[in-house]
């Protein structure tokens, strides 16, 4: 597939009330970054990044989510969670082209899609 290569970041933010209103966020919503948002996606990613990320919270979910995000890649990741749950073995190859930066974001990016059965070419 080739498509714009998103990253999907879902933080639990109960722990920080504040966050909306030092960001100008609207609660329950979701928007597509902006370079407004740059102090928030900097937090975000120090927080998907750091060693909090890995340490699970009420109901089995880390704090923080990085997932592979865009309309190809989303149906990529259900294909593959599909045939991984019927035990399809010969599935067809789930490839996804685009383009990311060289730095430790697109690093995980990577290694998420590939843990989620897709095979990146970045």
């Amino acid at each position: 597939g080739l498509d714009n290569v998103l990253l999907d970041i879902v933080m639990r933010v109960d722990d920080d009330p504040g966050i909306f209103a030092r960001y100008g966020l609207q609660r329950n919503t979701q928007q597509l970054a902006s370079a407004k948002h740059v102090p928030l996606l900097n937090d975000m990613a120090a927080r998907a990044l750091g060693p909090e990320s890995a340490q699970s919270q009420e109901g089995g979910l880390p704090p923080v989510r990085i997932t592979p995000g865009g309309v190809v890649t989303n149906s990529f990741r259900a294909a593959a969670w599909s045939f991984k749950r019927r035990g399809v073995d010969n599935r067809p190859p789930l490839k996804m082209l685009g383009a990311v930066g060289e730095d430790t974001v697109a690093a995980r990016m990577v290694r998420a899609m590939e843990e989620a059965g897709i095979e990146p070419h970045l």
